[in-house]
């Protein structure tokens, strides 16, 4: 053979093997490929289901066996592989919604429930009316359980608001208790106060000890409307001193001396804050250009 003829049948057989190894449609499947491939097709034959009304009929059987007996997660398990064998078998279907449901699954038991009745309308069985009666019942029953419970955690809720919200009134009402209240207690007691009409309180309700924290925060101005609806309020009460007594000291921060005047003036002799109106009205006299 010639040089260039030797040359030439390397580069045949090159183009060969390259072409080969490029083209994995032609490539010849090696013994080790074979078994590859039918160990796979092993596998995917091993794991499918075929579809048997008998196989489910006894598996909802055996389900059934163990709901009786209160074994209800083993019950659960043998409804829904009865499910497997039988996609819309109507009676492992109710099964498994009843199942679901003794366990407190609402939410899923009411799915269950919904392909229960779906199963049972196209159901040919004897008791496919019985079975769809049976779901729609569970069904209504269902429904209904979820909705109380929802409304159930939901009062829950809101009586755990109200209660943290009552607990900062309190906090206030107890920080605004005394007669010295210092400009850190009161700023503390209008936070809480704030907070809690926020959170849906009334401050109507606790306008006097508004009226008291804005007093001691040297805000008279922003006193005036919830000091004059607490002595609304308290209209009835042998002795209202205590609430004239703060819409007084609103009226003289925010500039009224007039108004301070009438509001002490309004204290008789012999009740609770009657010395201290008197003060006041001193204080009120003594200011330059007061009239007497």
């Amino acid at each position: 053979m010639t040089r260039s003829a030797l040359f030439a049948a390397l580069a045949l057989g090159l183009a060969g093997t390259a072409n080969a190894q490029t083209t994995p449609a032609e490539r010849p499947v090696l013994p080790a490929d074979s078994v590859a491939i039918d160990s796979l097709a092993a596998d995917s034959s091993s794991t499918a289901i075929e579809p048997s009304e008998e196989r489910a009929r006894e598996l909802y059987r055996e389900g059934l066996d163990l709901y009786r007996a209160d074994n209800l997660e083993e019950s659960l398990l043998k409804y829904e592989e009865a499910l497997l064998y039988g996609e819309s078998y109507a009676p492992a279907g109710l099964g498994r919604a009843q199942v679901l449901t003794r366990l407190g699954r609402l939410e899923d038991a009411r799915n269950a429930f919904e392909s229960a009745v779906a199963m049972a309308e196209t159901s040919d069985a004897a008791n496919a009316s019985d079975i769809q009666t049976a779901a729609r019942r569970g069904l209504d029953q269902v429904t209904e359980a979820i909705t109380a419970r929802s409304a159930a955690a939901e009062a829950a809720q809101q009586n755990e608001a109200a209660a943290a919200t009552a607990d900062k009134v309190e906090q206030a009402t107890q920080m605004l208790s005394g007669n010295e209240i210092t400009m850190a207690q009161a700023t503390d007691a209008y936070a809480l106060l704030e907070q809690a009409r926020m959170d849906g309180y009334d401050p109507d309700l606790v306008a006097f000890y508004y009226a008291k924290a804005l007093n001691a925060m040297d805000r008279g101005a922003d006193a005036v409307p919830y000091a004059e609806t607490a002595l609304a309020a308290s209209e009835g009460q042998a002795d209202r001193s205590a609430f004239y007594i703060q819409l007084g000291l609103a009226q003289m921060d925010a500039g009224n001396p007039d108004a301070a005047r009438a509001a002490f003036g309004s204290i008789t002799e012999g009740q609770a804050w009657h010395g201290w109106a008197q003060h006041y009205i001193g204080q009120l006299d003594a200011e330059p250009g007061a009239e007497g």
